[in-house]
């Protein structure tokens, strides 16, 4: 496919422009051309300008902004390059973040299994020292019950010797009356 035939008006006169370009696009062009021919007699109150350094003036005007818009352009690279490397270093640190994040995760993981078992052993630990403890209470009734009975058994002996001996006395004594 050739090139596109696109009428346009540019400060009153019909011109053919050939183009790759789609013609709607030739038609924005050429509308903003005109419109800085225009704005280029509204400022010429006087008529003092020809077409011709209207025209130039017009041209001068769209090639100013020409470079003010490319100025930002290379700005805005500029600054997306700038965005870009903040945000690689962003990524790295992130990447940094995550990677402490899962250490400490792992660090919590295994003190929380320490801890269990920890807990698991102090457990055990008290369920012995229970036992022991239950243990140690039945034998020290077990000894308080048979040092019971040995002190009552002693006191028993203690007073059957003595009324033993008083029977003997007693009787000794009788016979020594009677004798």
């Amino acid at each position: 496919m050739g090139p596109n035939r696109v009428e346009v008006i540019i400060d009153g006169q019909i011109l053919t422009l050939l183009s790759d370009e789609e013609e709607a696009y030739m038609q924005k062009i050429a509308l903003h051309v005109d419109k800085k021919i225009n704005e280029m007699k509204v400022a010429d109150t006087n008529k003092f300008f020809g077409d011709n350094f209207r025209v130039l003036l017009a041209s001068l005007n769209i090639t100013s902004d020409y470079f003010k818009a490319l100025k930002q352009y290379e700005d805005l690279q500029e600054l997306q390059t700038e965005y870009n490397e903040h945000i690689s270093e962003l990524q790295q640190e992130n990447k940094a973040l995550s990677e402490q994040i899962r250490d400490i995760q792992t660090q919590i993981s295994d003190t929380k299994q320490k801890h269990a078992r920890e807990m698991r052993d102090m457990q055990i630990k008290l369920a012995n020292t229970e036992a022991d403890l239950e243990e140690y209470i039945t034998t020290f009734d077990a000894i308080q019950k048979e040092e019971r009975r040995n002190v009552v058994n002693f006191q028993d002996n203690k007073q059957e010797k003595k009324d033993k001996k008083d029977r003997q006395d007693r009787t000794s004594r009788r016979e020594a009356v009677g004798q």
